[in-house]
């Protein structure tokens, strides 16, 4: 009988939040499948957003993944050294505020209807999802995604958009391994797995993303 879990799930701001979702990235992409541990860390963990998986019955860390506001920079991205994970984490020193004025920030308007009242922007990339294997297949996944969508809208509905714009869409994307594909896929977003390891699938718009006049 498999063991019932309770999920929660936060921001990490804290040097200790941070560093616990770096180690298990470096525990489940490095030691588990074998990348290559000079290019997991990288420039896009000083400005994304972290976010944990936490088991209610001990308060441990079990899962995490990252928010990265779109469009990318075109210049790829500085890789760090492992050892950066427990020393100066990336990212460290933010507030949830800064992290969300990053994120907003990065944002570009990608359509905006011609009557005013509604836009569309740029959105996100979700990325660098891991749990720990002892917490597989019992709905941590699902639950940190949903936190996910919660967390983005909340701080995209600070972006500073055309007065009168009422309702805004924006677009997300999830970057992961073609083995989990259907973990990710909706039913909308069918689609052939490319050869390459990783693929990018759009998951569509958070239609529930309202702004409010400003």
């Amino acid at each position: 009988m498999s063991q019932k879990h309770n999920f929660s799930w936060r921001l990490a701001t804290s040097d200790e939040d941070l560093k616990a979702a770096y180690n298990l990235r470096h525990e489940v992409f490095i030691k588990e499948q074998g990348y290559d541990a000079d290019r997991e860390l990288d420039s896009f963990d000083d400005t994304a957003a972290q976010l944990i998986l936490i088991d209610d019955a001990d308060n441990s860390i079990q899962g995490t993944l990252r928010v990265l506001s779109l469009p990318l920079d075109d210049k790829a991205p500085l890789f760090y050294d492992p050892s950066r994970k427990d020393n100066s984490p990336p990212g460290a020193g933010r507030t949830e505020e800064k992290i969300i004025e990053d994120l907003v920030n990065a944002q570009q308007l990608v359509e905006q209807s011609a009557d005013g009242p509604s836009a569309l922007l740029s959105g996100v990339k979700l990325g660098r999802i891991a749990l720990h294997t002892t917490h597989r297949g019992h709905g941590g996944g699902r639950h940190l995604l949903d936190g996910a969508e919660k967390w983005i809208i909340k701080a995209l509905d600070q972006t500073p958009v055309t007065k009168g714009t009422k309702e805004v869409d924006a677009e997300i994307v999830i970057s992961a391994q073609v083995s989990a594909r259907k973990f990710y896929d909706r039913p909308a977003d069918a689609m052939n797995p490319p050869a390459s390891m990783f693929y990018v699938v759009p998951v569509g718009k958070l239609e529930s993303l309202i702004i409010h006049n400003k």
